[in-house]
């Protein structure tokens, strides 16, 4: 089964990027919908990634998160009411 996978939100923090977080809505006949949410934080300084990682949610989940960005949320809420989807 194919998944479509759409990125909804990207935060770039840092002068030279050292600090990413990512946002993608995977919609899936199977799985139904999630959401994966991938951040990468870098020690410029020392030259390596200090901490980075992946989580995924429902869609509901993820709305009702009081912590989530609320911009994520947001751009979410759009990709949902323009493909006429429900969390």
């Amino acid at each position: 089964m194919a998944v479509e996978t759409i990125a909804f939100h990207r935060k770039t923090k840092g002068s030279w990027a050292e600090k990413e977080v990512w946002w993608r809505l995977n919609i899936d006949s199977a799985q139904g919908l999630t959401i994966d949410h991938e951040w990468s934080y870098s020690d410029v300084h020392k030259g390596k990634t200090s901490n980075e990682g992946k989580a995924t949610y429902s869609v509901a989940e993820f709305l009702k998160d009081k912590d989530a960005n609320p911009q994520a949320r947001d751009a979410l809420r759009k990709i949902l009411k323009e493909r006429g989807l429900s969390a």
